[in-house]
């Protein structure tokens, strides 16, 4: 039987500051929100390094090694059909532990956004990095059933095939935009209405660098067909960019920090139009803050 997490209620004594900071292990557990109180998770400044970083003088290589371990975990446990929604947040929160076991340093705010709506929403943000995929689920798939829009070649893929399948993702081929939209709106609906979230990087491809022109709306369109909630993420995560002829075996930027910013549900009364500049308004805002890069 699958043991069942206690939840964590945010403490009365955050009303003083009105911020809680989560540790990881709170992070994952059932959150019961407090009015007024902000919702963080910033990693400490100094954690545990992993041994092998030191013994391969920091280079990239063990911490693929550990990559590749956890990945081929969760493979091994998806190809029994064992990686149920708990292992997939709870390996999100193991692989936060190693970035930081690295040198990486998180800042995740607006966590209390994923709380203030009871059912099902659509989240939507930029894409700069394998690194969101693994990580989000840790402070959102703990808090809500979720699932991705993905390009069908990770379903396929031979080592992350498995783990994708278990996610039941919607996968796009990513060669017709016109199927590629209507699969979105029919089966992102049916996800939602069987109360699963659904997570959308409107972009082509991961870049470090934002481009308005080159985000599209469907994320919005899905959120205003369903009638839910559209919630924007903004993230820099180009402390691990995509590599050479393994995208997904890229190097490390120690000297950048990591940064999660979720921001309030947008309602789904809110025009298309209006919905889509608040969420790209907020994604740029937050990307000049940290220091990223926005085409003109």
């Amino acid at each position: 039987m699958t043991e069942i997490l206690n939840e964590f209620i945010i403490p009365e004594s955050s009303l003083d500051t009105g911020i809680y900071s989560l540790s990881r292990d709170e992070m994952i557990r059932p959150i019961v929100r407090r009015e007024n109180v902000r919702v963080q998770y910033h990693s400490l400044s100094k954690n545990k390094e992993d041994y092998l970083d030191k013994i391969f003088f920091r280079t990239n290589f063990p911490f693929w090694l550990r990559y590749l371990q956890i990945i081929f975990r969760g493979r091994s446990l998806a190809l029994k059909g064992e990686f149920t929604d708990r292992k997939f947040f709870e390996f999100s929160a193991e692989f936060i532990r190693i970035l930081e076991s690295y040198g990486g340093i998180f800042h995740i705010t607006g966590i209390e956004n994923v709380l203030e709506t009871e059912g099902p929403v659509v989240f939507a943000g930029n894409h700069m990095s394998v690194l969101e995929t693994f990580v989000l689920p840790a402070f959102i798939a703990s808090q809500k059933p979720l699932t991705f829009v993905v390009k069908d070649s990770l379903v396929t893929n031979r080592m992350f095939g498995a783990i994708m399948k278990s996610r039941d993702p919607i996968a796009l081929a990513r060669t017709n935009p016109r199927e590629d939209f209507n699969k979105v709106m029919t089966e992102g609906l049916e996800k939602l209405k069987n109360n699963r979230s659904v997570a959308i990087f409107p972009q082509a491809t991961r870049d470090r660098i934002f481009k308005r022109s080159e985000f599209n709306s469907i994320a919005t369109k899905l959120a205003k067909k369903a009638g839910v909630p559209l919630v924007p993420i903004a993230l820099k995560t180009d402390f691990w960019l995509p590599g050479g002829p393994v995208k997904d075996l890229g190097a490390l930027n120690r000297d950048r920090k990591i940064h999660f910013s979720i921001g309030k549900p947008i309602p789904a009364e809110v025009p298309s139009k209006e919905s889509q500049t608040i969420l790209e308004d907020y994604i740029i805002d937050h990307l000049k803050y940290w220091g990223g890069e926005i085409a003109e």
